[in-house]
């Protein structure tokens, strides 16, 4: 934990700070209350709130840090309320309160836990201005000026550049008039996120995050890439796979039909090339299956030709191109293709 809750008799020191005489705190204190029951008080509230700390019970530590603070002013219970709001995810609550505490001069003679307090507070300020995430927001098709914009159920103002955000879900809307746009998007720490809101097209373009660099960042250029129309469709339809079932049916049907043939032509016994009786009757059948073994491999390689076409003219659709359909019909197969 904190180095001066962990010196501590920083309890006893914060006594001691309120009763200071020197301490301008310690003079406007007891003005209202007894300044050893305050101090009292604060010390009591300040260890509850870091033991809460130590178990991760974040949201009731902080009530007990702003609870010690109202009691009697310290750095300390400043620095562990913005600890809290930082593991709340309330980075930019955090942030103003170190940006406070830094720039809070210490009275003369302050205790050590004080001056320790400070110290660590301008070390994790740094480390947090770096690791805050940072949104940018333009529109275009519109003048900025006449676009009104909600962030996170505030309004905001034209243009955001940079704007400090906390890491997480957040939702954005721009409108004029009856025309809006709303957008969700993430913030993970140390990224700058870009989004631009087009009134023109009716479209939302928001870029990629990227890494904020550890200086202060430039703006992010606000590349976008829109995705094509073909990129969103499958340009297969039904007739596609109709076309694939049929030359893998046929193709099924030729092979074991000429598989057959073949089988029977080994087991005839026709002399001089004359059969009789069963081999005659056994000849005609191995006719017939070679028929079907011819007839179901160019069905098969005209249904695989028939899909390849499909995949590629249907995949240019959406962009213009051409367009193919088949049709079937009672003994016929039929192919139509808009060019």
């Amino acid at each position: 934990m904190s180095a001066y809750w962990g010196r501590t008799t920083a309890g006893l020191l914060l006594v001691w700070a309120v009763l200071n005489p020197r301490s301008a705190w310690a003079e406007n204190a007891s003005e209202s209350l007894d300044s050893s029951e305050k101090a009292s008080e604060a010390v009591r509230l300040g260890h509850e709130g870091r033991q809460l700390f130590e178990l991760a019970e974040y949201p009731a530590a902080l009530e007990r840090f702003r609870a010690a603070e109202r009691s009697a002013h310290s750095p300390v219970f400043t620095l562990h309320m913005a600890r809290c709001l930082k593991q709340l995810g309330r980075w930019t609550e955090a942030r103003e309160g170190l940006s406070r505490m830094t720039g809070e001069p210490l009275p003369e003679g302050a205790p050590p836990p004080w001056q320790a307090a400070k110290a660590d507070a301008v070390l994790e300020l740094k480390a947090l201005e770096r690791e805050l995430p940072r949104f940018s927001l333009t529109v275009s098709g519109l003048p900025e000026s006449e676009v009104s914009v909600i962030l996170d159920d505030r309004p905001v103002r034209l243009p955001l550049s940079e704007l400090l955000l906390d890491p997480g879900h957040h939702e954005v809307t721009a409108h004029r008039g009856q025309r809006a746009q709303t957008a969700t998007f993430t913030l993970t720490p140390g990224t700058h996120h870009s989004l631009v809101l087009r009134f023109d097209s009716a479209e939302l373009t928001p870029s990629e995050p990227s890494r904020a660099p550890e200086s202060t960042p430039q703006s992010a250029p606000q590349a976008s890439e829109k995705p094509s129309a073909s990129a969103r469709r499958d340009p297969r339809d039904p007739w596609f796979w109709t076309a694939v079932g049929v030359s893998g049916a046929s193709l099924a049907v030729g092979g074991v039909s000429g598989a057959l043939a073949l089988a029977n032509v080994h087991t005839l016994d026709c002399p001089g090339g004359i059969c009789t009786g069963d081999d005659q009757l056994k000849l005609e059948r191995t006719r017939r299956l070679a028929d079907v073994a011819t007839v179901s491999l160019i069905l098969a390689g005209t249904a695989a030709a028939t899909a390849v076409t499909i995949l590629v003219l249907n995949s240019r659709s959406d962009a213009g191109g051409a367009r193919v359909a088949v049709g079937l019909g009672a003994g016929s197969l039929s192919l139509r293709c808009n060019l």
